[in-house]
């Protein structure tokens, strides 16, 4: 993949090779995984988030998404269905995405009925565009700046593939409201299971490389209002990798002032830490389960100091969701805004 350097050799980012992140991982969840399509807590969920991100003054980063999530429930079996559309622009490529997903769970048997297995897929288009081809390469890079003319020649500045991702999810649901437990779950995922040909300059072909996802915590319930969330999640694309490490708190208001009653409302306050890279810290609260909005500030560091100046970026959230669930049913080990 051709890298397309940004300024300054600060951060190289290979835009063709690796996928948008989110520093509120959780606002769209089927943005994470497959696996996490239709997983509602209540009857249907509509999501929506903007990021914001300015790491140089001719370098930002904007990326949208909005999703929609409908879960299913029979005697059989769960699952649910949803869409996901979102559009993301890097300095000089904008990146626009439509999936439509599935997924469907079982419990794992009635000794263990409070353990699922889900699985789910996606599988839309993708197109990919370039907006500003009078970008830097970096052949152009002679140790003090860019120079000269480049030798990488473009053969289009639009690209659309289809794409498919699928993955697999285990978690384990409280047994008694109320009681202090701690529920845990993971969910390992590939992404760009097709390859497709993301090809932009002139060589015979230039494939979207695999890009795996592990993501794994629990939710630490107590005999309080108090619960808390720890997350951990690992991506690998291409020859890159971000690590990231979460921890919420949460606070919730009950009805009546009596615990473990219908939700009148929380507030929720946490963080993200990846290393070497930012520190994005959260604030949200949520309305009788039905609406949640949440705002995360990214703080940008390098190896040893906190970078300061324009860096850093914001990111806002807002979800609503219909028919939210009673407390006598506890389902979601992962965090909801």
């Amino acid at each position: 993949m051709k890298k397309i350097i940004f300024a300054i050799l600060f951060i190289p980012i290979k835009i063709f090779a690796q996928d948008p992140n989110s520093s509120l991982q959780y606002a769209v969840p089927s943005m994470l995984a497959p696996t996490m399509v239709g997983q509602v807590d209540g009857k249907l969920r509509v999501s929506a988030t903007h990021r914001y991100l300015r790491v140089l003054d001719d370098a930002n980063y904007n990326t949208n998404w909005f999703a929609v999530d409908i879960p299913f429930e029979s005697n059989f079996a769960n699952g649910g269905f949803g869409l996901i559309a979102g559009t993301d622009y890097a300095k000089g490529m904008n990146t626009t995405h439509f999936m439509l997903g599935g997924a469907y769970e079982v419990p794992l048997g009635v000794k263990v009925r409070y353990h699922h297995l889900r699985a789910g897929f996606q599988a839309g288009f993708v197109n990919r565009k370039v907006v500003r081809p009078d970008l830097y390469f970096e052949d152009q890079f002679d140790g003090f700046g860019f120079s000269g003319q480049t030798s990488e020649q473009f053969v289009g500045l639009s690209k659309g593939y289809a794409d498919l991702s699928m993955g697999l999810m285990w978690y384990r649901t409280q047994k008694i409201k109320g009681n202090p437990e701690f529920n845990p779950w993971f969910s390992a995922s590939i992404h760009h299971i097709t390859r497709p040909n993301v090809r932009f300059f002139n060589e015979p072909s230039e494939r979207l490389t695999y890009r795996y996802s592990f993501i794994a915590g629990g939710k630490l319930r107590t005999r309080t209002p108090f619960d808390a969330n720890i997350n951990l999640s690992y991506f690998i694309q291409n020859n890159s990798n971000l690590f990231s490490i979460g921890l919420f708190g949460r606070y919730v208001f009950y009805e009546r002032n009596i615990w473990f009653d219908d939700e009148n409302g929380d507030l929720m306050i946490g963080f993200f830490l990846r290393p070497y890279r930012s520190i994005v810290y959260m604030v949200g609260a949520g309305i009788k389960k039905n609406y949640h909005l949440a705002v995360g500030y990214d703080m940008l560091v390098a190896k040893d100091r906190i970078l300061s100046g324009n860096f850093g970026g914001i990111q806002f959230m807002f979800a609503y969701t219909l028919g939210g669930r009673k407390y006598d049913k506890p389902f979601l080990p992962y965090p909801i805004f």
